[in-house]
């Protein structure tokens, strides 16, 4: 029981500090809030929240599955398949750079492939077929082991 209600009171305060930051710095004040864009994410928000609704009450089994596929076939219909298909060659990357079992694994393999990365910053190496290359070793490399 005091496990729970930490986790409530924990859950509350993140709540409070995110409304407090979001008023205190002036967020919806940005320009990036048109009245249009404030328009699309109400209709984004309300979209999902009866996507959610509808899965959540017939489908519980099926939400993440379904959820993900919807979400990459709008990605593909937006920004084309060449840019899905780089996002997830570098999602896979990092999921075996870490170690290939988890969601924990694909974090941690992002955090060093971002550390490595971060000094090609300064070099004259950033070109696609570099990280094209590195990508690729990883995959190599680590399916092997």
């Amino acid at each position: 029981m005091p496990r729970r209600w930490l986790a409530w009171a924990a859950l509350a305060v993140a709540s409070a500090l995110t409304v407090y930051g979001l008023f205190h710095n002036h967020l919806f004040a940005q320009e990036i809030w048109t009245p249009l864009g404030r328009q699309r994410l109400l209709i984004f928000a309300a979209a999902f929240a009866l996507w959610t609704a509808l899965l959540r009450f017939f489908r519980t089994g099926i939400f993440v599955a379904a959820t993900t596929a919807v979400a990459l076939t709008y990605a593909v219909l937006v920004a084309g398949p060449l840019a899905v298909a780089a996002v997830l060659v570098i999602v896979y990357a990092c999921w075996l750079l870490g170690g290939g079992r988890d969601l924990t694994d694909l974090c941690l393999g992002l955090a060093i492939l971002v550390f490595v990365l971060s000094f090609a910053v300064h070099a004259r190496i950033n070109y696609i077929w570099t990280y094209a290359a590195v990508l690729a070793l990883i995959i190599a490399v680590r399916r092997r082991a």
